[in-house]
Order: structure tokens, then sequence, then C-alpha cells
């Protein structure tokens, strides 16, 4: 993390024998390197100009679907409420209603 964000990991985090590396240690010490990859791969896509909390960062690597900007997140396609048959039959009386108020409706049986 250092290595990404510089001053900033060392101004959130202090030195390297201070209690926050310490507990960042012990942390990444629970995990396998496969999830230290995911969670650094996160943090990279994830673009933000500060450091995540530990909290956050072990999310990262424990969760693949926890980061929201992942391509690989499988989403459910947008609802199609407009081929709802209600939403058909209230479209078409909102329209004749306003083919009504404007005239229109008499123009067209004139024709």
């Amino acid at each position: 993390m250092l290595k990404f964000y510089g001053r900033q990991w060392e101004a959130s985090y202090g030195h390297v024998d201070g209690h926050a590396y310490i507990a960042w240690r012990d942390a990444l010490m629970t995990l396998q390197p496969k999830q230290i990859r995911r969670g650094l791969d996160a943090v990279i896509d994830e673009g933000n100009e500060y450091p995540p909390n530990l909290i956050k960062f072990l999310r990262l690597c424990r969760d693949p679907g926890y980061f929201t900007m992942s391509e690989s997140r499988v989403s459910l396609p947008p609802p199609n409420v407009h081929k709802r048959p209600e939403v058909q039959t209230a479209k078409e009386k909102a329209l004749a209603e306003m083919k009504k108020t404007l005239g229109i409706d008499k123009q067209e049986n004139k024709s």
C-alpha cells in the first residue's frame, strides 16, 4: 500500500513498527496470497485517492462480489416495465385522453 499511496499511507497508518502496521500484518496473515492479490487489484481498479481502511481492504480480499466496479460482477438486466399489459393499457388510456383534450381525435375522424 505504501507503494500505491506513498505519504498518504504513512500519514494514515504511521511508521512500519506502529500499532496500525501490526494490526494490518496480523490481519493479512489470515489471508491466502490469492485473496491479497484480489484486494490489491480491487484497490487499483477503484482508483481512490485515499487508501482503504483495514476493514474495507479485508472485504475486498475476501469477497469477490464486494467490489462493485468489477466488470465481472453479474447483475440483473433492467426491468422491461414498458411491455407489461397494465403499463400498455395505462399508456393507451393516457394517449386517448390527450387526443380528446387536444381535439386530435375529431380531426382524424374527419379525414
